[in-house]
């Protein structure tokens, strides 16, 4: 037997009223649909600075590249950021227990723990420059040019492009435990040149800006590492929304246009 509007809904004005509470009910279903979306709880590692990690008084994070990469990720998979600062040795475990969903700035060469994650398409690049006083920054990427220098290296970190120099004694290896001290091998004379990454330098910068006439920055790379984003195997987001995200933030040159505002390079 077919049944009527009419017959299934009464008179216009219960119609009316029927069709307000569907509305309502579908505006609902949405709403709930919409906040049923897992935020993206995104990893940073609480010893990074200006300009990759800005961090206020409380040791919150309010700001840095880093910082924008996560929420704009976040608002591309239509969900909330919530930022969670880690230390350095405790960044795997986070990922793999699923106490954080992403951690960005990562590389599958840095950790002995590759493969107990997820790995995104590469997103952003990290980039070694060497740092010289002003006037004697050699003319091209050449070891040549360096050899018999003292060049000032972060303690504990490897330099595979200078490795083999530092064996034969072709070149001088000097540690500093921070970047700051590294600057000061450079005033004091105990290293002619200094290898580092671009937010280190630009970190460094930042908060010593007068510094910037007395050194000089190569113009051409040192070292270059295309990094990803580390994803939990019991994160509620897919690789493919993740990758698809990064890819929307690429293709647009959202992402590069983010790293520029810093004065850092992209891919």
């Amino acid at each position: 037997m077919a049944y009527s509007a009419a017959m299934v809904c009464g008179t216009p004005l219960k119609r009316l009223a029927l069709l307000r509470t569907w509305w309502m009910g579908c505006g609902l279903v949405l709403a709930q649909g919409t906040w049923a979306v897992e935020p993206l709880r995104y990893g940073v590692m609480d010893s990074l600075s200006h300009p990759l990690v800005i961090q206020d008084g409380n040791g919150t994070v309010s700001g840095g590249l880093l910082l924008d990469l996560g929420q704009a990720v976040a608002r591309e998979l239509h969900t909330k950021l919530q930022v969670q600062p880690l230390a350095r040795k405790r960044l795997d475990a986070a990922v793999q227990k699923g106490q954080v969903d992403l951690v960005c700035y990562w590389s599958p060469q840095w950790t002995t723990q590759a493969d107990k994650v997820q790995w995104t398409m590469e997103s952003l690049a990290q980039i070694e420059r060497l740092v010289t006083h002003q006037g004697q920054m050699p003319s091209k990427v050449a070891l040549d040019q360096l050899e018999g220098k003292r060049i000032a290296t972060q303690l504990g970190y490897n330099y595979p492009s200078l490795q083999a120099w530092f064996d034969n004694g072709k070149l001088q290896r000097k540690d500093e435990t921070r970047i700051v001290l590294m600057f000061k091998a450079l005033d004091l004379m105990i290293a002619e040149a200094l290898v580092a990454s671009e937010a280190e330098i630009e970190g460094f910068f930042h908060t010593n800006p007068e510094a910037r006439a007395r050194f000089e920055t190569s113009p051409y790379l040192f070292s270059k590492v295309a990094t990803q984003c580390a994803l939990s195997r019991k994160s509620p987001h897919t690789l493919e929304q993740v990758n698809k995200a990064l890819s929307t933030l690429i293709e647009s040159g959202e992402l590069a246009r983010m790293a520029s505002a810093y004065k850092l390079s992209g891919l």
